[in-house]
């Protein structure tokens, strides 16, 4: 009998003790996409963050197609350390989000001072909660319910879905809600003083009588949004869009304006820059 023929360069079979390692991004892939023990995936999720941004999106499909609770939470750990890259790589889309317990179960856990990225709140109850230093980086509050003294104060909330939210009078000083989104929310009288709002999405927000002395408002989207009475002095408004939006009776002293535009924005009564009621000629 003539001995069997393990080659597989010749076409054989390697036996699976005879078989070599796969190493580099394939092998970390086959082990965190095919392996059928947990604790080798669950093991294996570090590796990603060596491979930069492919490695942050082969750590979201494992939590897209993994069934054991264990590996999808490694995933969210390791996820919400590297949220920053997160927010680069522009992959927040795709993030299936994870169950908290509501209202109760983030009262647990925020005492015990878990991460809470990820975290589904959408739609819940949260009024009179102090969320201050939180770390909710694209948590979904949509629908939810955060009005009447809630404290947002130095929390973060980097890629948050907050759409259509109730966000009235919230104390959210030093937030980072930076490429958050709060598209119809109501932030009527809400402090978000110094707050980090780069490239945030709030159009048609209410932000009337919002205090935002010296946030960060780069690259913000604020098309349509009601600012009628917000104080926005010291800002920081380059690059933001504006079209639709109301400032009537605003407080604009010492905000840097560079690359706004201004076509359709309503600025009656609004008070400018340079500490002045008079439009200036160049807007």
């Amino acid at each position: 009998m003539s001995p069997e023929n393990r080659d597989p360069i010749l076409g054989g079979r390697l036996s699976a003790i005879d078989a070599p390692a796969i190493g580099g991004f394939a092998g970390l892939k086959m082990r965190l996409l095919q392996s059928p023990s947990a604790c080798e995936r669950r093991e294996a999720l570090p590796g990603v963050i060596e491979y930069g941004e492919k490695g942050l999106a082969l750590a979201v499909t494992v939590l897209e197609q993994d069934t054991c609770l264990e590996v999808r939470q490694r995933a969210w750990e390791l996820l919400a350390i590297y949220a920053g890259a997160m927010l680069e790589a522009d992959l927040s889309e795709r993030l299936p989000l994870r169950a908290v317990g509501g209202r109760r179960g983030l009262i647990l856990r925020y005492e015990r001072g878990e991460n809470l990225a990820f975290a589904d709140l959408r739609k819940e109850n949260l009024c009179r909660m102090n969320l201050s230093f939180a770390c909710l980086q694209y948590a979904d509050l949509s629908g939810a319910d955060l009005g009447r003294s809630v404290n947002l104060k130095q929390a973060d909330l980097r890629g948050a879905r907050l759409v259509e939210t109730n966000l009235r009078g919230i104390y959210a000083r030093e937030a980072r809600l930076n490429k958050a989104n709060l598209r119809g929310a109501d932030l009527q009288g809400a402090n978000l003083g110094c707050a980090d709002l780069r490239a945030a999405r709030l159009e048609g927000t209410n932000l009337r009588r919002a205090r935002l002395e010296g946030a960060d408002l780069r690259e913000v989207c604020l098309e349509g949004a009601d600012l009628r009475g917000a104080s926005l002095s010291g800002t920081r408004l380059e690059g933001a869009r504006l079209r639709g939006a109301s400032l009537l009776g605003a407080d604009l002293r010492c905000t840097a304006i560079e690359g706004v535009g201004w076509e359709e924005v309503d600025l009656r009564g609004a008070i400018f820059p340079d500490g002045s009621r008079v439009k200036p000629d160049s807007w």
